[in-house]
């Protein structure tokens, strides 16, 4: 008999560390195997439960997971941490509300157990019970008031309840715990962009490329903002960089072209729109992009070919048939021209330009009556439509 306990020692003591391995594989058997020794104590035995339940809520088996914590919480009915454990695979599991039972009982033992109340508070969140949630980061926080994580954490929540001021408040009070906080960083210039805050949002971002500067996506989000306030050498720069650390990426070429052909740099937009184009060849919108810049440095031709490639790919846009409409138009092939004015007006009748296009065809094709209905359609969605307006007074002084 002695001889067969110092055995079963043995093998307890040789696979005590296996049972212990973050490989959740190689922890269940090893766990599997001291379980399995008859002369086993409660207190190894629940030690043991507890380590391959973890194992298997890492390996995602949460039933063999809840089923070994339940039998350790027999053992230890006052162990905080093996109800938080099973709580975690309960969630898991998808049973939010037996996990927050679990949860809750981790607390009551152990006010203060963070990690419980902190997964508690993200069940709370996934079910929308925010006041709940708050509620208990608000105990977090009594017991890690300089947590920066804690703050970044309810700032992601207090988002997500509506309330984009807490949030942001609570990223600043991150961030002053931790400056180097990249990801509060950017969620709270995100946030300013939705408020309209383009100054804060370029400054976040800007410290975002300080702290990372091999972000592409930092670049891209404020050279938007840049583009949309109209500095494009700011615009330009950003989505220079970005198409720097991202070669292969369309949308960074687009982007640098379209910078460039608001500052008139038609050669520029052209090559930067092609190389977006070279990447993305089925692109409908990168070929309506680079035909209008082609339109707009004269080359009517390219502009031409570029719509209708453009067109080939998307049927659906009135915008590019609008457009080719006018460059058949400034061709002379008023023929071609009206035949996309249709089609553009059919599609976006509520769009003033198209009715305008449509007219100045009428009145060169010597269709009064025509180029009259259009030119007043066209006044009346936008009143502001000045070659509509030059158009009527032609017409009414006569010939």
């Amino acid at each position: 008999m002695a001889l067969l306990l110092l055995l079963w020692a043995i093998m307890i003591f040789r696979n005590d560390d296996a049972c212990r391995s973050k490989d959740p594989d190689q922890s269940i058997q090893a766990c599997s195997i001291v379980l399995q020794t008859p002369v086993l104590l409660d207190g190894r035995r629940a030690l043991t439960l507890g380590r391959r339940g973890q194992a298997y809520t890492a390996k995602g088996e949460y039933g063999p997971a809840i089923k070994d914590l339940g039998q350790l919480l027999m053992l230890r009915p006052d162990d905080a941490l093996a109800w938080y454990h099973r709580s975690v695979a309960y969630r898991l599991a998808g049973k939010a509300d037996l996990a927050i039972l679990d949860a809750t009982q981790a607390i009551e033992i152990n006010p203060g157990l963070v990690d419980a109340l902190m997964h508690r508070a993200s069940i709370y969140v996934d079910k929308g019970q925010f006041n709940e949630a708050i509620a208990d980061y608000l105990k977090v926080l009594a017991l890690r008031p300089r947590d920066a994580a804690v703050y970044q954490a309810r700032a992601v929540l207090q988002e997500r309840a509506g309330f984009p001021d807490l949030a942001i408040a609570d990223y600043t009070a991150a961030l002053q715990l931790k400056p180097d906080a990249i990801e509060a960083v950017v969620a709270r210039a995100k946030l300013r962009v939705k408020r309209g805050e383009d100054d804060l949002a370029i400054a976040d971002y800007s410290r975002a490329i300080v702290l990372n500067p091999k972000q592409a996506e930092y670049y891209h989000a404020r050279g938007t903002l840049y583009f949309g306030r109209g500095a494009m050498d700011r615009a330009i720069a950003d989505f220079g960089k970005e198409s720097e650390l991202t070669p292969d990426n369309a949308q960074a070429h687009d982007n640098l072209g379209a910078a460039f052909a608001q500052k008139g740099f038609y050669l520029q937009a052209v090559a930067n729109f092609t190389k977006a184009i070279e990447k993305k060849p089925n692109d409908a919108n990168l070929l309506f992009s680079r035909g209008l810049t082609y339109h707009e440095n004269g080359k009517v031709d390219l502009a031409i070919a570029d719509y209708s490639h453009s067109i080939e790919l998307n049927q659906d846009n009135p915008a590019v048939y609008g457009r080719r409409s006018w460059a058949y138009h400034q061709k002379a092939d008023d023929a071609k021209a009206l035949n996309d004015a249709n089609k553009a007006v059919s599609m976006a009748p509520k769009d003033a330009q198209f009715a305008e296009i449509r007219g100045m065809i009428h009145e060169t094709m010597g269709h009064p009556h025509e180029a009259i209905a259009d030119y007043c359609s066209a006044l009346i969605l936008d009143p502001r439509r000045v070659r509509a307006l030059q158009g009527l007074k032609r017409l009414a002084a006569g010939p």
